[in-house]
C-alpha cells in the first residue's frame, strides 16, 4: 500500500468521522432555528403588513425587533411535518456550506472518483482474465482429446495384456504337463527297448 493509499484511508476516516459526529440534535437544532428564523421573518412581514393597513394605525417603526416567540415552543413547530414543510419552502431554510462541508463534499467526490477508476481498472483486468482463460481453453481442446484418445488405447492395451497373461498361463501349464508325459513316455520307451536287446 503507497502513502497515498494511507492518505487517502486518513482522509476518509475523518471525514466519516466528521459526519458521524453531526447527530440527530444537532440536525434537529439547524431545522429549528431556521423554522424559528422563517416564522420571525413571517411575523414580522405580516406585522408589518398590518400596521401599514391597519385604520388609525400610525407609522411603522423602522428596525423594530420581530416579536418574541410564543412561550414553550420557541418558535418551533410542534409536528414535524410542519418542520419539513418549512425546509421545503424556501431558501431561507437552505444554509450555505461551511468550509468544512466543501473540503468532505471534494474529498467524497474524490474517493468516489478513485473508487470508479479502481472499478473500471479492475472491470478491463477480467475482461482480459476471461480472455486469456477461453484462449487456454481452445488451445488444451486438442491435446485434451488427444489424451482421452491415448487413455483408451491404454486401457485396451491393458485388458489385452490381462487376457494374453491368462491365456499364457493357461499354455504354459498344459505344455508343462504334455512335456512331463512326453518325457515319461519317451523313458518308457527306452527302458523296453533295453529290454529286448537283452
Amino acid at each position: 500500500m503507497s502513502g497515498g493509499d494511507v492518505n487517502l484511508d486518513d482522509d476518509v476516516q475523518k471525514m466519516m468521522k466528521a459526519m458521524k459526529e453531526k447527530t440527530a440534535e444537532q440536525k434537529a437544532a439547524e431545522i429549528a432555528a431556521a423554522a424559528k428564523k422563517k416564522g420571525e421573518a413571517a411575523a414580522a412581514a405580516a406585522s408589518d403588513a398590518e400596521k401599514g393597513s391597519g385604520a388609525g394605525a400610525g407609522p411603522a417603526k423602522p428596525n423594530q425587533p420581530p416579536p418574541p416567540p410564543p412561550p414553550g415552543g420557541g418558535g418551533v413547530a410542534k409536528d414535524p411535518a410542519e418542520s419539513l414543510r418549512f425546509l421545503a419552502d424556501g431558501a431561507s431554510a437552505v444554509r450555505p456550506a461551511t468550509a468544512a462541508e466543501e473540503e468532505i463534499k471534494k474529498k467524497e467526490k474524490y474517493v468516489r472518483d478513485r473508487m470508479q477508476q479502481e472499478y473500471g481498472k479492475m472491470m478491463k483486468e477480467q475482461q482480459r482474465l476471461e480472455e486469456v482463460r477461453r484462449e487456454l481453453a481452445q488451445l488444451s481442446e486438442p491435446t485434451r482429446r488427444d489424451v482421452e484418445i491415448i487413455r483408451e488405447r491404454l486401457e485396451k492395451a491393458d485388458r489385452d495384456l490381462a487376457w494374453c497373461r491368462r491365456d499364457h498361463d493357461v499354455k504354459k501349464k498344459a505344455y508343462e504337463t504334455a512335456l512331463e508325459v512326453m518325457e515319461k513316455k519317451d523313458k518308457e520307451k527306452q527302458a523296453l527297448a533295453d529290454h529286448l536287446r537283452l
